[in-house]
């Protein structure tokens, strides 16, 4: 995240997910790439805070 670590964190997330998906083939490795994309998106433009961080931990784990 050093590359990324003045992006905001919807750009953050984001970046993770695509790095993730590129250094893994792993079914797991996709799920959680998924999760991160889906808390990029629910993120965007939002600061964080305590409900956006809610929102990213809800995401990885599949109940958003």
């Amino acid at each position: 995240m050093k590359v990324k670590k003045t992006a905001d964190p919807a750009d953050q997330l984001e970046y993770a997910a695509q790095l993730l998906r590129s250094k893994t083939g792993s079914g797991s490795g996709t799920v959680y790439a998924n999760g991160l994309e889906q808390a990029a998106k629910q993120v965007l433009g939002k600061d964080l805070n305590a409900g956006t961080i809610m929102t990213i931990i809800q995401s990885l784990m599949g109940s958003a």
